[in-house]
């Protein structure tokens, strides 16, 4: 029983926070002007291609880390997904741009402080999530009694 409100919980979370995640990242690209894919005024070609981790895919990795921290009731469960917000952030921290380059300096810090609100935003979901599985009995029952 306990094994279907996790993975049904954690399923919810998942969707539900994906969506509000995509459209809050949406609107803050819109707001601040960097809903383009590309950085303003650079020569793409001479930026080598590297792959890079899906946002969606840090996203749904990191809803799945704070429901499953809540949910287990891991007691610095608070703690430690601020020090995975703060190494996530740390890695974005210093990203290279030309000195003289201020619209490009401008676009990445936007871009970082929409990836750092997004990552606050995920992971309050996730935790939101697992404490209502958690502590609303009649959640529980709903979704113990959707498997039956």
């Amino acid at each position: 029983m306990i094994i279907v409100t996790f993975v049904v919980g954690l399923a919810a979370t998942l969707s539900v926070g994906h969506l509000v995640v995509y459209f809050f990242t949406k609107y803050l690209d819109w707001l601040t002007g960097t809903d383009k894919d590309e950085p303003p005024n650079v020569d793409q070609s001479a930026i080598p291609h590297v792959g890079r981790i899906p946002p969606a895919f840090m996203g749904l990795f990191e809803r799945s880390l704070a429901f499953s921290l809540f949910f287990l009731g891991v007691e610095n469960a608070g703690a430690l997904l601020a020090a995975w917000i703060g190494a996530k952030l740390a890695t974005n921290w210093s990203r290279a741009t030309k000195p003289d380059d201020a619209n490009m300096d401008r676009f990445v810090r936007t871009r970082s402080q929409i990836a750092l609100l997004a990552g606050v935003v995920s992971v309050t979901i996730g935790a939101v999530g697992a404490k209502l599985v958690v502590h609303h009995e009649a959640l529980r029952q709903w979704i113990v009694g959707l498997t039956c």
